[in-house]
């Protein structure tokens, strides 16, 4: 699994690396972040609820990683080249949340009970929905909802939805766990490292967009 794991994110680490220094131009930058967004919304939603197609999963998770790279590296430019600093800045966090969630989970000081798992599914796909429709709103009629800017409640947005994301780990773990302790097929490693890729990636995004939300609150307001 861990194998696994480091595989799916060393393809999105070099595939973002690509995109960050030869994907400049801003419809290439728009197109590549916003079809990657969508397609990692779609995946997501389907992985979460397909568990019947492993060896699907295998061979489209390297796709998926590939493209999730293209995009955060998309994304990753043009946040930096507007905001210095906020790209390592993001990294760092990520890398801390997921620290700090292993080792909440580990020491169960957040039970994955069956009631939490349905909250944060629920919650997740909410969200995902919301997404979907605020991006369509976006792309067709160019109107961005208040939760898109950078006043307090898109700040409140971003922490709710970042808090959300993070949460999502424990369920990975917990995924993770249930799928050794029951000895499935080697197969299902994939959905595991696939999940866990998505929710490290969906972190970064949701962080990285709430230090550009601070940062322009920030501003706004002299400092």
């Amino acid at each position: 699994m861990v194998n696994k794991s480091a595989i799916l994110i060393l393809i999105t680490l070099a595939s973002s690396i690509i995109s960050f220094y030869y994907i400049h131009s801003p419809l290439l930058i728009i197109l590549t972040s916003t079809v990657g967004v969508i397609i990692m919304l779609i995946l997501f939603v389907w992985v979460y609820f397909d568990f019947n197609h492993p060896q699907v999963v295998k061979y489209l998770s390297p796709i998926h990683a590939v493209v999730e790279g293209l995009c955060i590296g998309a994304i990753s430019y043009m946040f930096e080249s507007s905001y210095d600093g906020i790209v390592s800045q993001a990294l760092f966090v990520t890398f801390g949340i997921f620290l700090i969630m292993l080792f909440i989970y580990k020491y169960k000081i957040i039970k994955v009970t069956n009631k939490f798992k349905a909250v944060i599914i629920f919650t997740t796909l909410g969200i995902v929905l919301y997404y979907i429709i605020s991006i369509a709103l976006i792309v067709f009629a160019g109107i961005y909802l208040p939760t898109f800017k950078s006043g307090l409640i898109g700040i409140g947005f971003s922490l709710f939805v970042g808090t959300i994301a993070s949460l999502n780990l424990l369920l990975d773990f917990n995924m993770i766990e249930k799928m050794v302790k029951n000895q499935f097929p080697k197969d299902f490693e994939w959905y595991c490292a696939f999940a866990l890729l998505t929710t490290l990636i969906w972190i970064y995004i949701e962080i990285i967009i709430l230090f550009k939300k601070l940062r322009d609150n920030l501003d706004n307001i002299g400092y």
